[in-house]
């Protein structure tokens, strides 16, 4: 009942933060922008979707290596993270982990380590996410804080309290299995993790050096404005994807480089990259799942999708 109400109450943040986002980005003209924008804007959505897939396809390659013990093992798992992400679209942002975990012990997985892992997973993005934001923000995160609707910084709030406090127990699942071979596992897991928020980031410049070439943003500002905005949506339970979260954070952060209409404009584009990432990277799970390299993942596993 209470994971129910804490969804219900993410949702609704989720919600209110797109109404915020759409809101902000038709006042300021980003909608206008994006009509009279250069034809390298689509050339820089199409790389930043190559980006954003390549970035997930490197915390796939990290969820497999965790998850397999034998590098033999892992390009089915790959085929599996990059199957099951397209589900976080839909409502409630928790199928594709029900999709990754029903699809991993069909290929083989204990529950109790592809809960571990899942939950590994987790801990590692949240704390990557956090320590590039932090290093690479620094006073500008606080700068954009009285552009903060006081009502989204305290709900914000709120839910990520709850979320913390509701996820306790889940982290002590992480099972000895797990962890007495992440020691040497983390050594390839964290810089993975590092390079999709990374990868992120460089879409992020390409798109807004594309909308608007005079203005210039650091690779490292827009990695780290990625990861906040990521961690943002990541802590709001029941948004899916991160929906209008990740972008009112972003319109935030981006609003102390661009005009506010060119930060609607990379904020929208943005999220259209996001999307084609995921789409791509569904395209390139299938392939790998019928390849020979991933024999025993069959057409009946992707039934769920269907």
């Amino acid at each position: 009942m209470k994971k129910r109400a804490l969804h219900i109450v993410g949702a609704l943040v989720s919600a209110a933060c797109l109404y915020y986002s759409l809101r902000r980005i038709y006042q300021t003209g980003g909608f206008e922008l994006l009509r009279n924008s250069p034809g390298a804007l689509a050339a820089a959505i199409g790389l930043a979707s190559v980006t954003y897939a390549l970035g997930l396809l490197s915390i796939a390659t990290a969820w497999s290596i965790t998850m397999a013990g034998r590098a033999r093992q892992r390009f089915r798992f790959v085929a599996v993270y990059a199957v099951s992400q397209i589900s976080k679209y839909l409502p409630g942002n928790v199928f594709q982990h029900i999709a990754r975990f029903g699809l991993a012990v069909r290929e083989g997985g204990s529950s109790a380590r592809v809960v571990a892992t899942m939950t590994l997973e987790s801990l590692v993005l949240v704390a990557v996410a956090l320590v590039l934001a932090l290093a690479t923000l620094g006073d500008r995160a606080l700068a954009v804080g009285p552009q903060v609707p006081f009502w989204m910084l305290a709900t914000l709030g709120v839910v990520a309290t709850i979320a913390l406090a509701t996820s306790r127990r889940k982290l002590l699942l992480l099972g000895r299995e797990v962890l007495g071979e992440a020691r040497s596992s983390l050594l390839l897991v964290v810089p993975l993790h590092l390079a999709f928020f990374a990868l992120g980031g460089l879409g992020l410049k390409a798109i807004g050096h594309a909308i608007s070439p005079t203005d210039t943003v650091t690779v490292l500002l827009a990695a780290g404005s990625f990861s906040a905005a990521w961690l943002a949506g990541f802590l709001t339970p029941g948004s899916p994807a991160g929906i209008g979260v990740r972008e009112a954070v972003l319109l935030l952060l981006l609003g102390s480089v661009y005009a506010a209409g060119t930060a609607g404009a990379v904020v929208a584009s943005f999220r259209l990259a996001t999307v084609l990432g995921d789409v791509l990277l569904f395209g390139i799970g299938l392939l790998l799942a019928r390849s020979r390299a991933v024999p025993d993942l069959e057409e009946r596993d992707l039934e769920v999708f269907d």
